[in-house]
């Protein structure tokens, strides 16, 4: 289990998208100015449930193609192209939305090197987004998110637990997501603090002949907190 999508904080500082001015080759006199995106640097998450489902291996230094979803903030804007990463793990894009041509209501956004679906009923045209861009694994084909694709490199990893708190809901013991703590940075996606050890032979004895085993259920007041947490990752595009 997994918390929701939400605000973190702890991630490591990080660098805005830079532009470059580059004026054109021909003509004389005072041609116009062409603006051209040299690098943008990327945050992006990825679920601790898609990872372990079906997760590519990844290190730093790797160059990898994602396919991005955007949830946040979205407005109207008029200013010029523009992508942002902050030390939260959030996204500033500013560029061009165009219909997804999803059975959902959806955009694609487009800015320089760096493009993401937005999910809802936005009208097309110049937009602001700010909120966090996640990898998406298990879109189905014919249905699934809308997504735009980035290519880049990594240049860091970090891993961050998710933070739960117990509830009362119809007197059983329930947890809601709070947050996602600070967490550490890794190197690799196969070593990481929340990865699973390797299940003996006896426990998978056990899943696989549950009739030889008498059952046994762990009373409510002892049930542990769910244990999600995500991967963030920085992209040189």
């Amino acid at each position: 289990m997994v918390g929701p999508r939400s605000t973190t904080e702890g991630m490591p500082s990080t660098l805005p998208g830079c532009q470059s001015r580059v004026p054109p080759t021909a003509g004389a006199g005072h041609p116009s100015i062409e603006y051209r995106f040299l690098m943008a640097e990327v945050h992006f998450w990825l679920q601790s449930w898609e990872h372990e489902c079906c997760g590519d291996h990844r290190k730093v230094g790797d160059t990898i193609t994602v396919d991005l979803s955007f949830d946040g903030n979205v407005e109207a804007s008029t200013e010029p192209d523009h992508v942002e990463a902050f030390p939260d793990g959030e996204m500033l894009l500013v560029g061009t939305g165009e219909d997804a041509h999803k059975s959902e209501p959806a955009l694609i956004v487009r800015t320089g090197p760096v493009e993401a679906g937005v999910v809802g009923r936005y009208q097309s045209g110049r937009v602001s987004c700010r909120g966090k861009l996640w990898e998406e694994r298990h879109g189905d084909p014919g249905g699934g998110p809308a997504v735009g694709e980035v290519t880049g490199q990594i240049t860091s990893i970090h891993w961050r637990p998710a933070v739960y708190e117990k509830t009362e809901l119809s007197g059983d013991d329930e947890y809601r997501f709070v947050r996602y703590d600070e967490g550490s940075t890794v190197y690799n996606t196969d070593k990481y603090p929340g990865r699973p050890k390797p299940m003996s032979p006896v426990l998978v004895d056990v899943l696989a002949n549950p009739e030889k085993y008498e059952a046994k259920i762990v009373p409510v007041e002892r049930r542990p907190p769910p244990s999600g947490w995500a991967f963030v990752f920085t992209l040189d595009v």
